[in-house]
């Protein structure tokens, strides 16, 4: 009888392992590229796109978090699709000023393995935000991503401003790992 008991103590441990997605509700789901857009207006005002492909290695992605985001954002669009372009079901929910709750697939459900791309598109006012200065004549933007616990394989920003009557100036950046280009 002891054995049976151990046996059956092994099989039920190896089968938890196996199956984890299963036994465990356990989800493996990182976020694997991100881009962020800026399109600034002349008046400070700027529409930001957050576009990020997750990546669903195991079990069910049901929702994730994106945190100090602007309290005054207004949602324009959320929209998801899978790699091949299916269009996914999309929620998103702002009950604390400055978050935003994303849930993926049909309620209960989730989304199974795969990669889905999500597009968050909001308004907010960078010069409110204080995000916007005067700094020797030049004007100095400050612009942020939302932070990821995890590292990620690829990052961009991208930053779109208004006209100017003069070219714009670069002044060089002594962080490494950081390179940018100025185009006009």
């Amino acid at each position: 009888r002891l054995h049976r008991w151990l046996f059956g103590l092994l099989l039920a441990g190896m089968l938890s392992l196996a199956l984890p997605s299963v036994a465990l509700g356990w989800t493996d789901a990182r976020p694997g590229d991100a881009v962020t857009e800026f399109d600034i207006s002349p008046d400070g005002t700027a529409v930001v796109t957050q576009r990020v492909r997750w990546r669903v290695l195991a079990g069910r992605l049901h929702e994730f978090e994106l945190a100090e985001l602007p309290a005054d954002l207004s949602l324009i669009e959320a929209a998801a699709s899978t790699s091949t372009g299916t269009p996914v079901p999309i929620t998103v929910r702002g009950a604390v000023p400055g978050r935003l709750t994303v849930s993926l697939g049909d309620p209960g459900v989730g989304l199974a393995r795969g990669a889905v791309d999500v597009v968050l598109r909001y308004g907010t006012s960078l010069r409110a935000q204080g995000a916007i200065r005067s700094a020797g004549g030049d004007a100095v933007i400050e612009v942020r991503s939302v932070p990821w616990e995890r590292g990620m394989e690829a990052t961009e920003l991208r930053v779109s401003m208004p006209s100017a009557s003069r070219r714009a100036r670069w002044i060089a950046d002594d962080l490494d790992g950081v390179h940018a280009t100025v185009t006009t």
